[in-house]
């Protein structure tokens, strides 16, 4: 794989069923924007409050489940969630599972700094088809991006 992505995206809670959707719809978009057989890595970072309601909960695990068995190339998702963000305690557990669940890697960090480090080194993803989502070569090159909330960027052959 000669490309690879970082999509940065930024939510503020609290989050309802509605955002969740809203928020499926506009990143599977995104994506989908990407150039075919893109391997990317999410990195969401959340504001203020992760708490949400269990039908939220549930429209964000039918999502995971959605993307774990596309054509995209999602290699993991990691989520920055600051110390001071509500809800983290028990939602990050949640979280895990549901990715887990999906067959999708996931981590969670304190700080973008750690989370853009793992992103840079993404394993073979873990998804149910690894044939259809191959990992990155060693030549794959993974580009820093800016705080924009749903953008791209493709970085160029190396």
């Amino acid at each position: 794989m000669e490309w690879g992505a970082l999509v940065y995206v930024v939510g503020q809670g609290p989050f309802n069923r509605e955002s969740i959707d809203a928020f499926s719809q506009q990143v599977v978009a995104l994506y989908r924007s990407l150039p075919p057989g893109t391997g990317f890595v999410n990195v969401t970072e959340l504001r203020r409050t992760m708490v949400a309601p269990i039908d939220a909960i549930e429209r964000l695990a039918g999502h995971l489940q959605r993307t774990a068995t596309s054509e995209l190339s999602l290699l993991g998702t990691a989520w920055v969630v600051a110390v001071d963000t509500e809800g983290q305690e028990f939602m990050l557990p949640r979280v895990y599972a549901m990715f887990t669940q999906a067959g999708l890697r996931f981590e969670a960090f304190d700080s973008l700094f750690n989370a853009e480090e793992w992103a840079q080194r993404p394993p073979r993803p873990a998804v149910p088809n690894s044939s259809t989502h191959p990992a990155p070569s060693a030549r794959g090159l993974w580009l820093r991006g800016t705080h924009v909330q749903c953008a791209a960027f493709r970085c160029p052959p190396v």
